[in-house]
C-alpha cells in the first residue's frame, strides 16, 4: 500500500488532513483515532499497514518537512518555526530536527544562506 491510498480511505484521510492543518498541535494517537472516527488500535495498524511508519513518526517528519522549508524558502526565525510547530523550546525543537534529519536547524540555514551567496 502507499500514501494515495492512505490519503483515498476515508478515515485515514481525515486523520492525514487534521495533521497538516495543524502540524503544531501536540497530537496523541488516541486523538488522530478519534479524527479518523475508529479505535486507538485500528488506527495506529491501519496506518502502520497503509503508510509504513507510525503516525506520530508521520507527524515527526511532516513538522521537519515544514521546518525545512520555512526555514530555506522563508528564512524565519528558528524560534518562530519552534513555537509555530508546538514546540516548548527552541533548544527542544532543534533536538527532534536533528534526530529526523540528521542535521541541525542552522546547518539547514547556512546551507541555504551558502547557496543563495554563490
Amino acid at each position: 500500500m502507499g500514501w494515495f491510498e492512505a490519503l483515498r480511505d476515508p478515515r485515514l484521510g481525515r486523520a492525514i488532513g487534521a495533521l497538516h492543518r495543524a502540524p503544531g498541535r501536540n497530537w496523541t494517537v488516541a486523538e488522530l483515532a478519534a479524527e479518523a472516527g475508529c479505535s486507538r488500535s485500528l488506527f495506529a495498524e491501519r496506518f502502520q499497514a497503509m503508510t509504513g511508519q507510525s503516525p506520530l513518526r508521520y507527524l515527526a517528519e511532516l513538522r521537519m518537512r515544514l521546518a525545512t522549508q520555512w526555514i530555506k524558502h522563508e528564512r524565519q526565525p528558528i524560534d518562530v518555526i519552534a513555537q509555530r510547530l508546538g514546540y516548548a523550546s527552541q533548544a527542544a525543537f532543534s533536538r527532534a530536527f536533528k534526530r529526523v534529519t540528521g542535521q541541525s536547524p542552522g546547518m539547514i540555514r547556512h546551507g541555504a544562506e551558502s547557496r543563495a551567496a554563490e
